[in-house]
């Protein structure tokens, strides 16, 4: 899952740009995030993005290809370990992906 999802934020960033990775835990609750500062998501896109097959899939800045699959499995993956995922995103600034695990899973 973070393989696909700092992929996607290579994918959609410019070589300048960071790709951040940050990890915390509070209580039982560990939290994984995932930041870009690249192209961002536009609105529209964003409640389809982990859909199977989505049709949110895009081509990246190097005209990587997109199978519209990579984020409905990291969501089963994350749900499997009674996790969530939420994203947050603008245009042109970038992308932020939570991931929210419980410590017993």
């Amino acid at each position: 899952m973070l393989d696909n999802l700092i992929s996607n934020a290579l994918k959609f960033s410019k070589e300048t740009d960071k790709v951040e990775l940050h990890l915390n835990q509070k209580g039982d609750i560990i939290s994984i995030e995932v930041k870009d500062h690249g192209l961002g998501i536009p609105q529209d896109m964003i409640p389809h993005i982990f859909e199977r097959f989505s049709k949110a899939g895009r081509t990246g800045l190097k005209g990587e290809k997109s199978t519209g699959l990579g984020l409905s499995i990291v969501k089963q993956i994350i749900e499997s370990h009674k996790g969530k995922i939420s994203v947050s995103s603008v245009e042109g600034k970038g992308t932020t992906f939570l991931i929210q695990l419980p410590v017993s899973a």
